[in-house]
């Protein structure tokens, strides 16, 4: 059986793939696994694995059609899918029935407070704003259930995540110059520029 040789346009979007999947699966099972973890899921490392599995397998399967190589924000497109595919499988989860007996085995301990790294958001934020920033941005939930997850008014949920976006881009663009590459911690320019080296 003969197979159909790939053409350049095979090679270049199997490239694309494979680079966005190199820079982006440890952020998204990341965000997956945070996700778990607020919900105190059983096996949050494997649930994230799976859900991770499904985003990518998602961008293989939409990148044509939805010409996904010109997307201008592509790890934005697999954080909302990821909050799609976690909403879809929780949606699947709450329609089975679960035996009493299974119920009252269930261990009640309190939710775990994420542990939210560096690498998922920039250094300088605060727990509290990482939080916000994670359940509205990443996992993509309304200020009603953000406020219902951390306990708080509707109002406050809306203000804590304008605050916390606001040092979002402050952190970014403070840490960025004009041309996109990041400033070093003491740049020689502040010091008097090169003949004070």
């Amino acid at each position: 059986m003969n197979k159909k040789p790939k053409t350049m346009d095979d090679i270049a979007n199997s490239e694309w793939l494979d680079s966005v999947i190199l820079e982006n699966y440890s952020r998204v099972k990341k965000t997956a696994y945070y996700t778990a973890i607020g919900h105190g899921c059983r096996s949050p490392e494997q649930w994230a694995e799976d859900m991770t599995q499904e985003v990518f397998l998602r961008l293989s399967a939409l990148m044509h059609k939805q010409k996904l190589q010109e997307h201008p924000n592509i790890t934005a497109w697999l954080l909302k899918t990821l909050a799609n595919v976690i909403g879809s499988d929780w949606q699947k989860k709450s329609r089975q029935e679960i035996p009493v007996a299974e119920v009252w085995s269930i261990r009640r301990e309190p939710v775990c407070s994420m542990e939210i790294t560096d690498e998922l958001f920039p250094a300088g934020l605060t727990a509290e704003e990482r939080e916000i920033l994670l359940l509205c941005r990443c996992q993509g939930l309304s200020h009603e259930e953000t406020a219902n997850r951390l306990g708080i008014s509707l109002e406050a949920s809306r203000k804590r995540l304008q605050r916390a976006e606001a040092k979002y881009r402050k952190i970014v663009r403070d840490s960025t110059r004009f041309d996109g590459i990041r400033q070093s911690e003491n740049p020689i320019l502040c010091k008097g520029g090169a003949e004070n080296v």
